[in-house]
């Protein structure tokens, strides 16, 4: 399951109009559930969370991150 979190932030990060500053944000989200899938959950969230309040994120791409809270939230 982890690994499709993983797979939806990286086609996340991929996608046209992501900034710089949010692809750096989908990495650390990424380097989180890598270390430490239990702890590395709680510190994902924190950094989505620190993400949307950040940055101006088009709506399509916010939807697409708030989709990928529910997967985390569902670990």
């Amino acid at each position: 399951m982890i690994a499709e979190v993983i797979d939806t932030l990286n086609e996340l990060k991929d996608e046209q109009g992501i900034n710089k500053n949010v692809k750096l944000y989908i990495d650390k989200i990424i380097a989180h559930l890598q270390s430490d899938p239990e702890l590395g959950k709680d510190k994902a969230l924190e950094e989505i969370e620190d993400l949307v309040a950040a940055n101006n994120i088009d709506p399509h791409i916010r939807s697409q991150i708030w989709n990928v809270v529910s997967m985390i939230e569902s670990l």
